[in-house]
């Protein structure tokens, strides 16, 4: 009977929209335009202006970013 009562757990989705990656990463979504548009950011167009951007896209650049802030902050 449990398994329809909502839990309080998120719900992990495949696919964001830009607008959803710009307020995860704390950025301005011109910003996740601009990673798009220099191949920072892999997005797959699903219609013919429907954008999204695969979670796991999203956590290989976080894990970039990491790995980036842990080496800048090693160095000082």
């Amino acid at each position: 009977m449990a398994e329809g009562r909502p839990t309080l757990e998120p719900i992990q989705r495949e696919w964001y929209s830009v607008t959803e990656v710009a307020l995860r990463l704390g950025i301005s979504e011109r910003r996740v335009w601009k990673m798009l548009k220099a191949k920072e950011l892999t997005a797959h167009r699903m219609g013919q202006k429907l954008v999204r951007i695969h979670r796991d896209e999203i956590s290989r650049y976080e894990s970039e970013i990491s790995e980036y802030e842990a080496n800048d902050s090693s160095k000082g």
